[in-house]
């Protein structure tokens, strides 16, 4: 049996589109995922080394699950190797947040891990800490951490220690698992494995993530919200790093300076200036993230007033053309109606002076004259002087008119 649904375009979303946004580290194997899971032919770009592919929130060709339709989100990581965390940020909330204006909510969020990572370095560890503050604790229980790249590992035994080790680091994965997030395993890298994880959120009912209600209900900026402020902490940490690491460049080109070692000297001070110029930027990108993600909303809200007002002119413009048909049609009925009166009244005047008789009975033989069947009345006009008949196909009814009578067409 044909399915008869109708379905929305596939570059619009519909309220009954499961939405899964796919976050992780650079090179962790999110887009690689994706394609794997729509089998589109319109297949997301994957990078095969630590440089990211992902600049922007990209949306994958919408595809069928279970009789769900599907929609993935793949999401620049938080170690993108061409923006900076902040810009990451900016990005991936300013998606969320017009996501959740239009009252679109995520199924779930899967969060990428390669399992052949040898160690859990920090980078990954306040990463997913950020993740967390942007989902939220209430909506980790929509959260799927997903392990790849398992045919990097040595052997099988091998990838179930890392899982183990995995869940049980205080800060990393287990908190969440404890808060409701599942963890699943992408061994195969295969359709039937990425749909089977799929299918995990399937069962999830949508949720909105902190970091929408923080921004949309909330109204805060930012930097006020989980997420923002995890950000400001290592980014402090960060700058803490920066300024100790320069304090120890000027010492060493002071020391160089004393021991009149000239070329030690300048290669410190290079570097000194290096380190100076990372603080100098990471100072301003916090100072301008607020700033930043406001211009985006600004900029967000006037393209929205510009579609408002052109979905309202073609409103208008169908109203008036809607109305000028109307128009005219009502004019043709008029017409059409005056029309017929007229020749109505024509038809009376031409009438008023025809004398009209009934025809009288004829036997069957009689066959002289023109034949009039059915009840039919001969007319004389005064003015023409001439017969004319109604007609009236009846054969149970013929009569015959004498010779005498020959009728003619009504002139």
């Amino acid at each position: 049996m044909a399915d008869d649904t109708v379905r929305p375009p596939i570059n619009q979303i519909s309220d009954k589109d499961v939405l899964i946004a796919v976050m992780g580290l650079t090179g962790s194997g999110k887009s690689t995922f994706i394609n794997l899971a729509t089998q589109s032919a319109n297949k997301l770009q994957v990078g095969h080394s630590i440089q990211s592919c992902t600049e922007v929130v990209e949306r994958a060709d919408p595809f069928d699950l279970d009789g769900r339709r599907i929609v993935l989100f793949d999401t620049p990581g938080f170690d993108d190797t061409n923006k900076s965390e902040t810009e990451i940020l900016r990005i991936i909330a300013f998606e969320l947040e017009k996501q959740y204006r239009k009252g679109q909510t995520l199924h779930g969020i899967i969060y990428v891990h390669r399992i052949s990572d040898l160690r859990v370095g920090g980078l990954a560890k306040t990463n997913f800490s950020i993740f967390r503050k942007l989902c939220g604790e209430s909506s980790l229980k929509n959260v799927v951490i997903v392990t790849s790249m398992w045919s990097r590992l040595p052997s099988a035994d091998e990838g179930r220690r890392r899982v183990a080790e995995l869940t049980s680091l205080d800060d990393f994965f287990k908190p969440a698992i404890a808060k409701g997030a599942t963890m699943m395993h992408h061994i195969q890298n295969t359709v039937s494995s990425a749909h089977g994880i799929l299918r995990q959120i399937l069962k999830n009912h949508p949720m909105a993530l902190s970091i929408q209600t923080e921004i949309v209900d909330q109204h805060k900026t930012i930097t006020e919200t989980g997420a923002g402020m995890a950000l400001d902490e290592k980014l402090a940490l960060l700058a803490q790093r920066y300024e100790r690491k320069l304090k120890e460049q000027f010492e060493a080109a002071e020391q160089a300076r004393r021991e009149r070692d000239e070329e030690t000297r300048k290669e410190q001070l290079e570097e000194a200036e290096r380190i100076r110029q990372l603080l100098s930027k990471l100072e301003e990108e916090k100072r301008d993230q607020a700033r930043q993600y406001q211009l985006l909303q600004e900029q967000f809200a006037e393209a929205e007033r510009k579609r408002e007002h052109d979905i309202r002119q073609v409103e208008q413009r169908r109203r008036r053309e809607t109305n000028a048909a109307e128009v005219r049609l009502r004019q043709q009925v008029n017409t059409a109606g005056r029309r017929r009166t007229q020749e109505t009244v024509e038809l009376e005047e031409r009438m008023t002076n025809v004398a009209m008789s009934p025809s009288s009975p004829r036997p069957r033989n009689h066959r002289h004259g023109v034949i009039v069947s059915g009840r039919s009345y001969a007319m004389y006009n005064k003015q023409h002087e001439s017969y004319y008949a109604t007609l009236d196909d009846n054969e149970e009814h013929r009569e015959y008119l004498p010779p005498k009578f020959v009728l003619q067409p009504y002139k």
